[in-house]
């Protein structure tokens, strides 16, 4: 009896700990153990913004923050539209950070074939979130331009190329100049073996 009763406190007594430990707020500079329901559970976070340059305009909305397992960062779901003549492209990216008091942010630049963005991390000001844990960030980017543009993203070493239908970059005029040339040359080549030909007649 002495033997169950005491294994029975010391059950009580770890698991009582380990769940002060677990769901306890972390110390700060350390990581944070997430319990179970904790673990599970995300916050549907709305932050946006908003920026623009020479001829585009872009935005980026933080939807949600969850702990994180080993996330994948990755963009995915582009989907491409024209809106009263602006050409837009809208994707999902998936950022992990050390801590929700970080999440992302972007930066645009101009390039010859078209935009270049970097997405990092930023750590907010004057944020009152005091866990540390390792954090996914799911957000959406929606880019537009008045013209029809090649968007490259760049973010953690993740990268993907954005290319809306409507943009060439000239290949096309250059395939069909060298079609052409290559018509007019076999054209030239006919006509004078056929002047040759009734030539000898």
């Amino acid at each position: 009896m002495k033997k169950t009763a005491i294994a029975f406190l010391a059950f009580l007594t770890f698991t009582g700990f380990t769940a002060g430990v677990v769901g306890a707020e972390c110390p700060e500079g350390q990581p944070c153990i997430m319990n179970k329901d904790t673990g599970n559970s995300s916050t549907a976070t709305v932050e946006l913004i908003e920026r623009s340059g020479n001829n585009w305009t872009a935005q980026l909305q933080l939807q949600m923050q969850r702990p994180s397992a080993n996330t994948t960062e990755r963009l995915v779901n582009a989907s491409y539209d024209t809106v009263n003549g602006s050409k837009t492209v809208t994707f999902t990216g998936i950022m992990e950070t050390n801590s929700p008091k970080y999440r992302p942010d972007f930066v645009v630049s101009s390039t010859e074939d078209g935009y270049t963005m970097e997405i990092e991390a930023v750590k907010r000001q004057n944020d009152s979130v005091t866990t540390e844990v390792i954090t996914e960030n799911r957000y959406t980017v929606e880019f537009s331009s008045e013209e029809a543009f090649q968007l490259k993203v760049n973010q953690n070493g993740v990268s993907e190329t954005f290319e809306h239908p409507d943009f060439s970059d000239g290949s096309d005029d250059e395939d069909s100049e060298q079609e052409e040339s290559s018509e007019d040359e076999n054209g030239g080549l006919l006509s004078g073996f056929f002047n040759w030909l009734s030539g000898l007649f």
